[in-house]
């Protein structure tokens, strides 16, 4: 597997406001650590800090670490705008930058993730020996 240091470090920044969020709610003492918001972002956050660690060194396990972990980004992305179109938490939570913000993860996790299985389908040709289709 060769390196891939930009989506390495891509990954990792992605991997800091879910950290973040999560973080700011244990600090601010509003919820435990084994709760459901910190839970809910603290997973895929350190889930995706491992892939970008993984994906900047070029380990086997860093497509897979990588497809998991931008899927559960686009998953708690597509919560949070779902829950900023909810009628009581609209005046909340959704002002054009968070709305934006979960939208910019969405769509950049779709096209990373589509990447990933096509780099993840090359690797897997060339260690069978098959033909490989660019």
């Amino acid at each position: 597997m060769t390196r891939l240091p930009l989506l390495g470090a891509l990954t990792i920044l992605a991997s800091l406001p879910p950290l973040a969020t999560a973080g700011s709610f244990v600090v601010s003492g509003d919820s435990s650590p084994a709760s459901f918001p910190v839970l809910l972002y603290a997973i895929p956050g350190v889930a995706a800090l491992v892939a970008g660690l993984l994906l900047a060194v070029g380990r086997r396990q860093a497509n897979a670490w990588g497809i998991v972990s931008w899927s559960l980004l686009m998953i708690v992305a597509a919560f949070n705008l779902a829950m900023s179109w909810w009628p009581t938490a609209a005046d909340d939570i959704s002002t054009a930058a968070i709305v934006l913000a979960q939208l910019l993860y969405v769509v950049g996790g779709i096209i990373v993730v589509a990447f990933l299985i096509h780099r993840r389908r090359i690797d897997r040709r060339t260690r069978t020996g098959g033909p490989v289709a660019a």
